[in-house]
This record gives structure tokens, C-alpha cells and sequence, in this order.
């Protein structure tokens, strides 16, 4: 997402399950604006999480910048944040499956999935993918695809606090209201407290098919 103040831009790439809504919220108490308009889908992808090459894309050339930024995540840990949407999308009844690689890697990847969304505006989507890994919410894309070689990065384990704020001011030159961390509102979603706990085999499998994330990110996990 680009965002505006003071005719000066950033990209905030997105990524699910890192954060996002409460940084747009952190950059929008700092009277930064949200430059995009029109359509919500680009793709069948949401527009607001779109990666740094599809965004280059989808932005007009004066809404775009190169000045960016987002938040990494254990690969592990997201995927668990984001677990009871994987459990509504895919209908797995018996979560054990998981633990076999190759079924695992056939949900990502191939399962033909029938996935309704609520738009703004009372508007209803209906979606039909083959994989999660192709969800309009983009949730289970490995996140060293969004990024650029430039890109600011930020790891959700060092917290969103004013160590965060700070971060963005000196090494990506945004201007963050001091001291507001504390104070930024956000809206919850249904799942944002639904907690599972995943097999080690099943963690493991997790491991290997965002491998590329941790190469990427997390060299000190490998």
C-alpha cells in the first residue's frame, strides 16, 4: 500500500498475518493517507496486499515510489496465526493429514477450493483457486516473494513498539507521531484470537515449503 503525507510517499508492503493492520492504523494516526483507489481485487489478489513487483504494476506512476518497507514473520508462527482461516478454506477435518508432505503440498498448491469474500460496500466475491497458496488474501505466499532488494525489513519478533516507530523514522525517514505505539487502534478480526497448536511434523513441513523465507529472513533458524 502506498501512503502519502506531505507529498511524500512510502510503500508499505503488506504482508499477512505481520502486522499490517496495525501499522496502516500506526501510519494513519501519523496523518499519513492511503493512496489507493478504486478496485479492491488486482489479480484476484486484495490490493492492499500486494506484492512489491504487482503493486508497481497496479499503482499509476505518480502514486509510485520505491521508498519501502514491511514486516517479516517466522514462517512458523504465521502459518499458525492464520490457521483458522486454512481450516475454513481447505474443510480439513482431520488436521493430521497435514503431517504428510506431499498432502500438504497438494493443499497449498493444487486443492480446487470455492472461497466467498466479503467486499466493502455489501459487495460478496466468489472465488475459485487451486491451492491456498493462490487465496485472493495471499496469506500463504512465502514472503521473500514481496519484497524488493531495497526493501526495508522489520522482524514482528522485535515487537510493533516505539523501537518500531523509531526504526521507521531514522532508517526508513517516515514521520511516526512520537510515542503513540500505546495508543493505536485497529479492528480485530473473528480469528485474530483463534489459537492452534500444530504438530512438530506438521511445523516441519512448514519449515520446508517456506524454506526460501528462512534462506531469506531467518539464517539463524536454519
Amino acid at each position: 500500500m502506498i501512503f502519502e503525507k506531505n507529498n511524500d510517499l512510502v510503500h508499505f508492503i503488506h504482508i499477512p498475518r505481520t502486522g499490517g493492520r496495525w501499522v496502516s492504523s500506526l501510519l494513519s494516526q501519523s496523518n499519513y493517507e492511503s493512496t489507493i483507489f478504486g478496485q479492491e481485487f488486482w489479480g484476484g489478489i486484495q490490493t492492499n496486499h500486494l506484492t512489491y513487483l504487482e503493486a508497481k504494476q497496479f499503482y499509476l506512476d505518480r502514486h509510485w515510489t520505491e521508498k519501502s518497507f514491511t514486516i517479516v514473520r517466522d514462517p512458523i508462527t504465521r502459518f499458525e496465526s492464520g490457521f483458522q482461516l486454512f481450516l475454513n478454506f481447505t474443510l480439513i477435518e482431520n488436521i493430521s493429514l497435514l503431517e504428510d508432505y506431499d498432502y500438504f503440498r497438494w493443499i497449498m498448491e493444487d486443492k480446487s477450493m470455492i472461497i466467498w469474500v466479503e467486499g466493502n460496500h455489501n459487495k460478496n466475491y466468489r472465488f475459485h483457486i487451486n491451492g491456498l497458496i493462490n487465496a485472493h488474501s495471499a496469506m500463504w505466499r512465502p514472503q521473500s516473494d514481496y519484497v524488493s532488494f531495497d526493501t526495508k525489513v522489520w522482524k514482528f519478533e522485535n515487537g510493533l513498539n516505539e523501537s518500531f516507530s523509531q526504526w521507521l523514522n531514522t532508517e526508513v525517514k517516515l514521520d511516526i507521531t512520537p510515542n503513540i505505539t500505546h495508543n493505536v487502534q485497529f479492528n480485530n478480526k473473528y480469528f485474530d484470537n483463534k489459537k492452534h497448536e500444530l504438530s512438530d511434523k506438521i511445523k516441519e513441513n512448514v519449515f520446508n515449503y517456506y524454506k526460501a523465507d528462512y534462506i531469506r529472513f531467518y539464517t539463524d533458524m536454519l
